[in-house]
């Protein structure tokens, strides 16, 4: 519980940085017809940057209001890896036990409070290997 109140924290308290406004002005200043112009912003966080320009409205422009698509997913995707896990597991104190590792990973730590669309890649994903199971 106390990662998941981090995130809040470090998402307010940290400002956007280059890559990460770089990624906001890509996708949301330009008209729709040159949104596809060769450039270095490869459109793979266009889901959680949209879902950004929702939240803002509801947060205010501060660093929560532009990664809450990130937080959402990245506790969605506790949740998913929880279910999944207890599926391949059949205990809920190792499926608990793969969720605390997950929330003391340095990498989901990072991305789970930066603009970026990884944590909504590993939900879809684990919610794929959900379904497929």
């Amino acid at each position: 519980m106390a990662t998941l109140a981090t995130l809040f924290f470090y998402a307010n308290l940290t400002p956007l940085h280059e890559d990460e406004a770089g990624y906001w002005f890509n996708f949301t200043h330009k008209d729709f017809a040159n949104r596809s112009a060769p450039n270095q912003q490869i459109p793979n966080h266009t889901f959680t940057i949209y879902g950004a320009k929702l939240s803002l409205k509801i947060f205010g422009y501060n660093g929560i209001g532009y990664r809450f698509p990130v937080i959402f997913f990245s506790i969605l995707s506790t949740g998913a890896m929880f279910i999944l896990a207890r599926r391949f597991l059949r205990s809920n104190f190792k499926a608990s036990l793969t969720v605390g590792l997950l929330l003391l990973s340095p990498w989901y730590l990072h991305y789970s409070h930066e603009l970026r669309g990884y944590t909504s890649y590993l939900f879809f994903a684990l919610i794929v290997f959900i379904l497929l199971e």
